[in-house]
Order: structure tokens, then sequence, then C-alpha cells
């Protein structure tokens, strides 16, 4: 199994508006993938406004197919656009589960 850690960074003030689009984001891809789980987080302390995003993957050919059809959904594709000028950076870890 994959775990799929994204780390979103964003912008003072926004962090409601950043949940709200991420919801409708995973709720829409629910409905057009087979997701084994997802979880979205916010900080409760370190760096403040950090929204994350875990994902759950059988294996790396399941996440590249999974992002392919992310990128050509296009209620997904609309809702990131809404979602990118809320965030000023981001970093993507893949896990391996190994127990």
């Amino acid at each position: 199994m994959i775990v799929v850690r994204n780390v979103f960074q964003i912008k003072y003030g926004k962090i409601k508006e950043a949940i709200e689009i991420w919801k409708e984001l995973i709720e829409s891809m629910k409905e057009t993938e087979d997701w084994a789980m997802a979880k979205l987080m916010t900080d409760i302390t370190g760096p403040a406004y950090n929204l994350v995003l875990e994902v759950e993957m059988r294996d790396l050919l399941d996440f590249n197919y999974t992002l392919f059809k992310r990128v050509n959904n296009e209620k997904s594709a609309e809702l990131y656009k809404r979602f990118l000028p809320l965030c000023y950076r981001s970093v993507r870890t893949l896990y391996k589960v190994e127990f």
C-alpha cells in the first residue's frame, strides 16, 4: 500500500476557504474514482495554515492512474484552479506502508 501525503501551506486568512474547496474536491473524486481512504487534516501546532491531504493507494500504478483521472475530470480541475491562488507552497511525499 502507498500513502500519498500532500502538505499545502495556505495563505493567511484563507484556510477556511481552502478546506471547503478540498471537501468538494474529495467528494467529486469519490464519485469517479475508487479511493481506499482520504483524510483532510489541518495543523494544531507547528507552522500555521497547513492543510494536509493523505490518500491511501494500492500501489504506484493506482497513484498514477488516479492523478491522470483527476487532471482529466472537469469538475476536479475547476475546483483545483479555485484552490491554487490560496496556496503558496506544497510538498508531496509518497510512503510505502511496510506493516
